[in-house]
């Protein structure tokens, strides 16, 4: 389905900067945009703006990736969608607190701003629990979960649902694990591990 492949390409977006191919990545969410014009898919909207304000803060360009994110907590307060946010990682984490440190950018009035005070609290907490919930092996918890999952053959959808998670948040996790165990494939984690 078209929201399907809107999320393929934003998941691909989000490998572009993480290979540093940022130009590539660019160009992926100006598709997304166009593609999203006139339409009423708030969601994918809502996390193609956020992508582009990450894009824009890794870029060096604090001014616009602010203002992007400005636009993307006008929609996201409305819908009070925190998960959309925190799910971003360190990244995302560093931007709300860089946001939450420009005040003239906002009004005192604005209930974006309540919104924004309560992602960083949140980011906060998730980045101290992901720090707590690390074991000796450097592997978090959740990183450990989807390990034992992938040792009874489950694929990324079925991981999800047994996890309560999105199947992007599982890809996301098994990237990382992926790094950890230095292995580029379900099969060598299985080895390694």
């Amino acid at each position: 389905t078209e929201p399907d492949r809107i999320d393929a390409m934003i998941m691909m977006s989000h490998y572009e900067t993480a290979c540093g191919r940022m130009g590539a990545a660019q160009r992926i969410l100006d598709k997304i945009q166009e593609k999203l014009k006139g339409r009423h898919q708030t969601r994918l909207y809502l996390e193609c703006v956020i992508s582009r304000s990450l894009l824009t803060f890794v870029r060096g360009d604090r001014t616009d990736a602010v203002e992007l994110l400005n636009e993307a907590l006008s929609m996201a307060a409305f819908e009070n969608a925190i998960r959309v946010f925190v799910d971003k990682g360190d990244a995302m984490h560093d931007l709300l607190a860089f946001a939450s440190r420009q005040p003239e950018e906002m009004d005192v009035f604005d209930p974006k701003l309540e919104f924004l005070k309560r992602l960083v609290e949140i980011a906060d907490e998730s980045t101290s629990d992901h720090v707590r919930n690390r074991g000796a092996d450097g592997l978090t918890k959740k990183e450990r979960a989807i390990l034992g999952l992938l040792h009874q053959r489950l694929s990324n959808k079925q991981i999800a649902a047994k996890l309560c998670i999105s199947e992007n948040t599982v890809k996301y996790h098994l990237k990382h694990l992926y790094r950890k165990l230095d292995v580029r494939s379900r099969g060598d984690a299985l080895t390694v591990a």
